[in-house]
């Protein structure tokens, strides 16, 4: 049987193919080399090293850093929170705010609450597209999973009338 290539890619991340290719295979020799789990102080660690095929991924600026992390504890803040909604004693929770780009010229991003996101039609597109986005991801991530199959019909469906709409 013929050895499978193995291709990387960044997802979330812009990266060169080539960047992907270097940073999956460190990640997996880390993994090798941890013997175990491979945790996140491990890689930075490593990283540490100029020398290192991950070391310029990582912002060594420890001001600038410090700033950027503050702004990533500040999506995790706005992300995380969420409203409880009680409707015949049962509870469900919905996101407060949501992620959107801004009809500007910029085209900048900013989180808009869910009630402006249900009155503006490009609004709601967006986060329409970001939700069928998210199911493919979800899809093609549990797609071996035959048992999940009459889920799959059902987004499928969805995304047709979705489609049509449009």
């Amino acid at each position: 049987m013929a050895k499978q290539k193995r291709i990387f890619r960044g997802r979330g991340i812009t990266l060169s193919e080539k960047k992907a290719e270097q940073y999956g295979l460190e990640l997996i020799r880390l993994r090798e080399k941890a013997n175990g789990s491979l945790k996140t102080k491990d890689i930075v660690e490593s990283a540490r090293s100029e020398d290192s095929p991950i070391h310029k991924y990582f912002n060594w600026d420890d001001t600038k850093a410090a700033e950027l992390y503050r702004r990533d504890q500040a999506r995790h803040l706005i992300n995380g929170i969420v409203e409880v909604i009680i409707e015949e004693d049962e509870e469900r929770e919905i996101p407060i705010f949501f992620n959107i780009i801004e009809e500007d010229e910029n085209g900048s991003q900013g989180y808009v609450m869910v009630e402006e996101v249900i009155k503006n039609g490009e609004y709601k597109n967006q986060l329409l597209q970001k939700a069928i986005q998210e199911i493919k991801h979800w899809q093609t991530k549990y797609k071996t999973l035959k048992d999940l199959g009459v889920i799959f019909g059902a987004i499928e469906k969805v995304q047709k009338k979705l489609d049509l709409k449009r």
